[in-house]
């Protein structure tokens, strides 16, 4: 079996931030990004939920969402997804790959002052019957390359590796900073209080 990780993490609330994001708006939001994936993720284009089942804080959700033609798996994927009161949520698909958004406490500012949010996504992404390094193994890579670099360019100015081993990089950016920012939207909004 293949399997490709990566993880990215950043501040919440980082200066200039308005409003500033409490840690039960976040929450909050990442309960609405299970049950709505579309307006988090630009990527998916619909969020269906099949059944939900468990006590609030903790229900466990199964779902199908749709991606973008090219830029996720064809027709609806099933997820499972699982959260865990106030600090993470999984999200688990049929072949056992697995996104987690975690919401975690950092030390305060130097400044001074309360402790700083953050927020960090875990990928993996498992291939079932592919072996390690074998021709199989490398198409699945140049595919996930070719997402990469038709989808998440590499900002302007920005220096560093090459795309090769940096795209899941810049998509794990991607998916954190546009999450933190939707719920941010959807506070000014009055969706989440």
């Amino acid at each position: 079996m293949v399997s490709f990780h990566i993880a990215y993490t950043s501040p919440i609330n980082p200066a200039g931030s308005s409003p500033l994001l409490t840690r039960a708006q976040v929450w909050a939001g990442l309960q609405r990004k299970i049950r709505h994936a579309d307006e988090f993720v630009p990527a998916i284009v619909a969020c269906h939920v099949l059944s939900e089942t468990g006590p609030c804080p903790n229900p466990e959700v199964t779902r199908e969402v749709e991606f973008k033609p090219g830029m996720g798996p064809p027709g609806r994927v099933r997820e499972v997804c699982r959260s865990f009161h106030p600090s993470w949520v999984d999200f688990v698909q049929r072949d056992g790959s697995t996104v987690k958004n975690v919401l975690s406490d950092g030390a305060p500012s130097e400044e001074g002052g309360e402790s700083t949010l953050w927020m960090t996504y875990v990928f993996e992404w498992r291939h079932d019957g592919v072996a390690e390094g074998g021709e199989q193994a490398k198409v699945l890579e140049e595919k996930h390359r070719k997402v990469g670099d038709t989808n998440y360019p590499a900002p302007m100015g920005e220096s560093g590796p090459e795309l090769g081993d940096a795209w899941p990089l810049r998509v794990a950016k991607m998916a954190v900073d546009s999450s933190i920012e939707s719920i941010r939207n959807m506070v000014r909004e009055g969706k989440i209080e």
